[in-house]
């Protein structure tokens, strides 16, 4: 996926660590993740096959507040993914 300078460091920002067979990446929050599917998908509803599991799985492996979920909703989200 393709970001703006902007995006770009400020989900590098707010990124991890990991080592990976010894190798050291860079992973973005659950959260930014999500928002990044659900632009993608807003901006390309045909996606819907391709980002929707990836969305749902996050959304059911990491905990989350009610105000991070309606935030990123409200703000990427299409209105027909956030019924």
């Amino acid at each position: 996926m393709l970001l703006n300078a902007s995006t770009f460091e400020k989900l590098r920002a707010q990124s991890r660590e990991i080592d990976m067979d010894g190798v050291t990446l860079r992973v973005p929050r659950p959260l930014h993740l999500v928002a990044l599917k659900l632009h993608a998908l807003k901006q390309n509803p045909q996606r819907l096959g391709k980002d929707w599991e990836d969305i749902r799985y996050l959304l059911a492996n990491y905990e989350w507040t009610l105000e991070e979920l309606t935030e990123v909703a409200e703000r990427y989200a299409s209105a027909e993914s956030q019924r």
